[in-house]
């Protein structure tokens, strides 16, 4: 329920400060689960998401998209009338790239540690690699052809 009453707000109340954005929201697996939550978070789309001002993501658990295809393809159907995308976080918990081609995400995000060991080969989608800690793992990730990076952490302050 805390869940449908954020996305409500969030549809019927779009910040407008936001205008021209590319805006996420994270859902949780135990959410997107459940056959009742989509049918409610359908009717908030069809009465509020044609009004965002800004470009919006949906993000959804890996483990999501691994064990419940049937469920996220009805939600990658449903989205793209709204101008809604998804993309994929928590890459390396279980990894089914046959499932994920299948929802074609505009990226997925995968913790920077497992990327250093581990890399995707999942054709045109973009890897972006979170929680990276200093530098030395920066330059890794380079190495490895991976220059998108979420949640920098504040200990790294690039010189100009």
């Amino acid at each position: 329920k805390l869940y449908n009453n954020l996305l409500q707000t969030i549809f019927q109340n779009p910040d407008e400060t936001l205008r021209d954005f590319v805006c996420c929201i994270r859902l949780p697996y135990d959410y997107l689960t459940k056959d009742e939550n989509y049918k409610k978070f359908k009717n908030i789309l069809d009465t509020y998401a044609n009004h965002l001002p800004y470009e919006l993501i949906l993000e959804f658990p890996n483990k999501f998209i691994s064990t419940h295809i049937d469920q996220a393809i009805k939600y990658k159907k449903l989205l793209p009338s709204f101008s809604i995308d998804i993309g994929i976080y928590e890459f390396e918990k279980c990894t089914n790239t046959k499932n994920i081609q299948a929802v074609s995400p505009s990226y997925i995000k995968a913790d920077a540690t497992y990327l250093i060991s581990n890399t995707p080969h999942i054709q045109n989608i973009p890897i972006i690699a979170t929680d990276v800690k200093d530098t030395k793992l920066l330059d890794t990730l380079q190495k490895k052809d991976i220059y998108l990076i979420d949640s920098l952490h504040n200990s790294y302050i690039p010189e100009d």
